[in-house]
């Protein structure tokens, strides 16, 4: 999920998390592959209603690209006032960081290498040709 489209999940959490039930968009996110059985089974373990929103709403933000797209297609037909709401939230303040990367370390058997992400970063190991291991620190950037 980019910066912006994060960015308007945070700044419409309130309403989000008083108006949402995760019964309404979370067999949609599990359909089209956002979300898996586990974290559907992680959703619904919240003892209360905002708790289950709380929950989806915070995996839904480490599911990829495509996770905003298919969250605001589940929203259409039951929750087109928090569409609304979230289509006109103002991101202009937010931009997305430029990523740099560089390999660190390799061997015959191994491959480290770095992401930085303006300051954060993530480190990407890779054993072999089918092990890859990758560390992310997800990170929003304000202009003031």
């Amino acid at each position: 999920m980019d910066a912006t489209d994060r960015e308007r999940l945070i700044r419409n959490r309130i309403d989000l998390l008083d108006s949402l039930n995760v019964h309404d968009v979370i067999h949609y996110l599990y359909q089209e592959g956002i979300f898996s059985e586990d974290d559907m089974d992680r959703t619904y373990a919240g003892t209360t209603r905002q708790d289950q929103v709380r929950v989806m709403l915070d995996l839904l933000v480490l599911r990829g690209p495509h996770a905003y797209s298919m969250f605001r297609h589940a929203l259409q037909e039951n929750y087109p006032w928090l569409l609304d709401k979230l289509d006109k939230t103002d991101v202009s303040n937010v931009h997305c960081p430029k990523l740099f990367k560089k390999q660190v370390w390799r061997d015959g058997r191994a491959t480290v290498s770095e992401t930085r992400l303006q300051g954060q970063g993530n480190v990407v190991v890779q054993a072999g040709s089918n092990a890859v291991v990758n560390i992310v620190l997800p990170t929003t950037v304000r202009r003031k």
